[in-house]
């Protein structure tokens, strides 16, 4: 929840509403963790001012395309009824059995979002808040979380 706005510079300024989000952020704050730093944007600053709570991090770039591989992804996931929590659980030679084709980009897109979701549960969130309008991807191309809640608190 909140406000973002592009500093201009590969970096987002983001007033948060959210106590969960800013202590999150706060725990993300410059992490020299390898987990954290490939599955979410990079939280630069998270400080409250005059008692607002605001966020600097990583400019992520949203691609459409993140909504199509999502919905792809849903569809296999909804078959096999699992929520994408346990997408790790998913066995993808038995939807391909079942007659889905499973590309490659789709196999490396829920192989990303597996590891945002190990990341989230590594933060002890299970219920994330992991949406195709919440992940961008970085300068290298990697998918990443930007808006990291735990709607569950």
């Amino acid at each position: 929840m909140g406000t973002a706005y592009s500093i201009g510079d590969g970096r987002v300024l983001k007033i948060t509403t959210s106590k969960n989000e800013f202590s999150i952020a706060q725990k993300l704050e410059n992490t020299t963790s390898v987990l954290y730093k490939n599955a979410f944007a990079h939280v630069y600053k998270a400080e409250i001012v005059e008692n607002k709570m605001f966020i600097i991090l990583e400019e992520l770039r949203e691609d459409g395309n993140i909504e199509n591989m999502w919905y792809e992804m849903d569809e296999l996931l909804q078959t096999a009824g699992l929520p994408v929590q346990y997408l790790g659980n998913l066995d993808t030679d038995e939807m391909e059995e079942m007659g889905y084709h499973i590309s490659d980009k789709l196999h490396e897109f829920m192989n990303s979002i597996e590891y945002i979701i190990r990341a989230y549960r590594n933060l002890g969130i299970e219920a994330s808040d992991i949406r195709p309008e919440n992940m961008g991807y970085d300068a290298a191309g990697n998918l990443k979380g930007f808006d990291i809640d735990d709607k569950a608190r």
